[in-house]
C-alpha cells in the first residue's frame, strides 16, 4: 500500500507502508504512545513514566518527598592527623577547600602516610560524591584553614 504525504514545503513524497501499521487500532497505539511518555520528578531529580489516572489525567508518580542537608564548616588542620569529616551514609557529595597558609593532606585512614594521601595544595579543592566514609588531613610544616561543605 502506498500513501501519499504532504510535507510543510508542499512537496508530495511517496511512502512504503506496512500493512499492519495502517490497520493498528488507534486506542491502542494511542496507549503505547502515552506508555513511552516521561516526565520530570523535581523532588527525586529523576525523569519518570508519566501514567493515566481513573480521570483521564497525565500523572508522575512523584514517591516521597526527598530532602537534602548542607552542612560547612570550618577546621584547623595543624601538623598531625586529625578527624575532617566524619562517616556520613546520606553524604551525596562534598568538597574541601584548603584556604592555606599551608596544603594538606587527606586520607580515609587516621594512619596514613605519603603514599596512601591525597594533596590538596594552597587555594585548591577537592570534591567527591562517591565516597560516604571518614576524611582525616594534616598539614605540612604549620597549619591550615579547611572549608568543607557536605550535602546530604
Amino acid at each position: 500500500m502506498v500513501v501519499k504525504l504532504i510535507t510543510p514545503d508542499l512537496a508530495k513524497h511517496d511512502f512504503q507502508f506496512d500493512r499492519w501499521i495502517t490497520e493498528y487500532p488507534v486506542a491502542e497505539s494511542l496507549g503505547q504512545t502515552l506508555a513511552r511518555l516521561i516526565g520530570y520528578d523535581p523532588s527525586a531529580e529523576l525523569f519518570r513514566f508519566v501514567a493515566v489516572d481513573s480521570s483521564g489525567r497525565l500523572v508522575v508518580n512523584v514517591g516521597a518527598l526527598k530532602t537534602k542537608v548542607i552542612v560547612s564548616s570550618q577546621v584547623m588542620v595543624f601538623g598531625t592527623n586529625i578527624l575532617l569529616v566524619s562517616e556520613n551514609d546520606d553524604r551525596e557529595e562534598i568538597d574541601i577547600y584548603n584556604v592555606g597558609p599551608d596544603q594538606i593532606a587527606i586520607a580515609g585512614s587516621l594512619s596514613m602516610s605519603a603514599g596512601t594521601s591525597f594533596i590538596i595544595p594552597v587555594g585548591a579543592s577537592y570534591s567527591t560524591d562517591k565516597y560516604n566514609g571518614a576524611i582525616y588531613a594534616a598539614s605540612f610544616g604549620g597549619s591550615a584553614d579547611v572549608r568543607i561543605l557536605e550535602v546530604g
